[in-house]
């Protein structure tokens, strides 16, 4: 059935006109598909699509009013992005062994891939070389694409598994561009390594998704517009899975790895019959299908997201360790289910709430990956390209999952921000902490010391609490609004600095009683008391995460002995940092500019002497030699000294000394709890806080409001 649209209806619909008669007309790359469900009066494809375009026209409107761009003339912004993409990648080829790496960081990390698992090649390239034949069209039976059908039956119910596959692409494609799009996490790294680079990837995206909207697809055997290309490759007995991807720029590079992965997790959905198989992909895997698959499926993940994580409150999207389960459930399932599944979750009814609980449990208690195992049951496929990939039936045969490697541990924290996934760039500096031990996540292995910071957290750690003590101080103190918010940030700071409400309580009684001969001070400390007692409970959260084991290795010890082979890792990972920097840091440091820096360039330059060089600096009297480099003649003897002389003399900053050493191999650091201000009662003595440098590697298994 077609849905005619009337446009003189709708006065506001700003959709190009190519847009709107493709949806209409049920034209776009998914059809009439039945995994659609009943939406509004138009259908889901407009709702998405236009939505979808709103942002696009806001992102685009938004730079122009910065003067970033002048207009929204398409011929403009195609010569605006062209000539970025060019600027992108004259940066990124000075830095191209560091962005391929950061493509495999970024995708092992939001998968939790197992290790020795996947071969996974990511390549920034001048130009995308394809391996395969590109489909650019359906391939019909004049193209030699037939099969023997047993009957009309078995004709319609093919054609069901077509058009599942269609949508199953469409949803590729959005997974991939949202997945590719939320690095804020990583932000701090690129600017490390380029401060325009950023900036840049931004406006890229901006444009490309803007001309997504309003310029007509134009892609052909002459003009395949090819920016970035992926193929998978099954291992069979025993030998590894192979993904390589390529990409003229860095987020297109980091789309279609995401991408390939996605299709590996997808690669069980197809039939066992060979033939059968071979006929669905050359129907429903083609390049000019991907622009729409694109502002679809943009749109049906945006749908998932909300319905999954916000409505529903389980974690199959928002953990996104669990998409490959996820993901590979959905493309298991028969085609009729499939589609109910889909209508369901789509649109957020109380059946798909059931069907989502009921999910993601089987998918927590499976998640050491054998049930997943066994869930990819390999296809009976002599050959078949998915997503540009070769598949072969030997291949598909012989394709295992391992188990994933990756040990965590059950960790702890109280705060009083609300949240579904730490960020660091939101969140950081935020609680009670100062980042006093480090820069990163603040957890503890006791629950009783994360509860303590759920209790403060309903008091000073609050949003409100300091236009609550501005307000106080005017009405029962008389002071004017300036004097005010000057001291309620002074209490705050203060309260931070002690670190719980009764150290801070105790503090001020101590105040009144001490023998001052100011007595200014005294009725300050007598003020800030009464202040405390009278501050407004607020919510307050415990979140229950998943952190990496503590196996001796990974995390450094603040107040220990910091070992010899941590020190290799150490300059190892100085041997990885890029001249450029290096230099900037010689500049800066006088003393490491003499010393550390000539040995850096001597191993650079004599790379197979590099390691023997490491186990004479790091085995011998490394912290004489690094002393010097530090401005400091102290030793180097625990990892607080370690960090610190990193943190100021090295990089200026404790953020970069952090993903330093998160380059390095540590997943962060630990101390005794306790350390800084008293422990809760019931805390156990051999408690450990940890900081850890990743927040990709804190995976909330659960919030409670306390």
């Amino acid at each position: 059935m077609k849905v005619i649209l009337k446009e003189e209806q709708q006065e506001k619909l700003k959709l190009p006109p190519f847009i709107y008669k493709a949806i209409a007309n049920k034209n776009t790359s998914i059809g009439d598909n039945e995994a659609l469900p009943p939406f509004g009066d138009f259908g889901i494809e407009y709702a998405i699509t236009k939505k979808g375009f709103e942002e696009a026209d806001e992102s685009i409107n938004r730079s122009i009013e910065m003067g970033s761009l002048e207009s929204k003339d398409i011929d403009y912004l195609l010569s605006v992005l062209s000539e970025k993409i060019e600027k992108c990648k004259k940066i990124e080829i000075t830095l191209k062994p560091q962005l391929e790496k950061l493509c495999e960081n970024i995708v092992n990390s939001t998968f939790s891939i197992p290790n020795d698992t996947i071969n996974l090649k990511c390549e920034l390239v001048g130009k995308i070389k394809p391996k395969n034949d590109i489909r650019i069209l359906p391939e019909g039976d004049e193209d030699g694409n037939i099969y023997d059908f047993e009957d009309v039956d078995e004709v319609e119910l093919t054609n069901k598994v077509i058009s599942k596959r269609r949508f199953i692409n469409s949803l590729i494609q959005g997974l991939s561009y949202w997945l590719s799009t939320d690095l804020d996490d990583w932000c701090d790294t690129v600017v490390e390594m380029n401060d325009e680079l950023w900036d840049l990837w931004y406006s890229i995206k901006t444009i490309s998704d803007y001309l997504l909207y309003v310029k007509k697809d134009e892609i052909n055997d002459k003009h395949p517009y090819l920016l970035s290309y992926v193929e998978v490759r099954l291992g069979k007995h025993g030998k590894k899975t192979e993904i390589h991807s390529q990409g003229i720029i860095f987020p297109y590079l980091l789309r279609d790895t995401f991408r390939g992965l996605l299709e590996l997790f997808s690669a069980h959905s197809l039939p066992k019959n060979n033939k059968k198989a071979m006929y669905i992909i050359k129907k429903a895997d083609f390049l000019v299908a991907e622009p729409w698959d694109l502002r679809l499926g943009k749109g049906f993940v945006d749908m998932l997201h909300d319905s999954l994580t916000k409505k529903y409150q389980t974690h199959l999207l928002f953990k996104t360790s669990k998409i490959p389960f996820f993901f590979s459930r959905l493309c298991q399932l028969k085609t009729d289910e499939f589609n109910s599944v889909m209508k369901n979750l789509l649109i957020g009814t109380k059946k798909g709430h059931i069907i989502a609980k009921e999910m993601d449990a089987e998918i927590t208690h499976n998640i050491d990956y054998q049930k997943f195992k066994d869930r990819i049951q390999q296809k009976n496929i002599k050959t078949s390209v998915i997503n540009d990939g070769d598949f072969s039936k030997e291949e598909l045969d012989g394709y295992v999952l391992q188990e994933n490697e990756v040990d965590e541990m059950m960790a702890y924290h109280g705060t009083g921000a609300d949240f579904d996934k730490f960020n660091h760039k939101k969140f950081l500096s935020t609680g009670a902490g100062s980042q006093t031990f480090g820069w990163g996540t603040y957890v503890t292995d006791d629950k009783a010391v994360a509860n303590g910071y759920s209790e403060n957290a309903k008091s000073f750690n609050n949003e409100d609490a300091e236009y609550y003590i501005t307000n106080y101080l005017i009405t029962n103190y008389g002071y004017d609004s300036d004097d005010a918010k000057k001291e309620a940030h002074d209490i705050i700071y203060n309260f931070k600095w002690a670190g719980s409400l009764s150290e801070f309580i105790e503090l001020c009684k101590k105040g009144m009683t001490a023998e001052y001969n100011d007595e200014t001070r005294k009725k300050m400390n007598e003020r800030w008391l009464d202040i405390s007692t009278h501050l407004p409970t607020n919510d307050s959260y415990l979140y229950e995460v998943d952190i990496p084991e503590d196996n001796g290795q990974n995390y450094i010890e603040w107040y220990e002995e910091f070992p010899s082979e941590f020190m290799k890792r150490i300059l190892q990972g100085f041997l990885r940092l890029h001249d450029n920097y290096l230099n900037a840091i010689a500049e800066k440091n006088y003393p490491f500019k003499c010393d550390l820096y000539q040995d850096i360039q001597w191993m650079k330059q004599n790379p197979e002497r590099a390691d023997k060089m490491i186990d004479i600096i790091s085995n011998g009297d490394y912290e004489d030699f690094f002393s010097s480099s530090f401005y400091t003649n102290k030793a180097l003897t625990d990892g607080k000294s370690v960090y610190r002389r990193l943190q100021q003399i090295f990089f200026g900053r404790d953020k970069a000394a952090s993903l330093f050493l998160m380059q390095c191999g540590f997943d962060g650091i630990k101390y005794p709890s306790g350390t800084k201000w008293q422990k809760p009662d019931g805390a156990s003595d051999d408690a450990y806080n940890y900081v850890i440098f990743d927040a990709n590697k804190v995976n909330i298994k659960n919030k409670t409001k306390v």
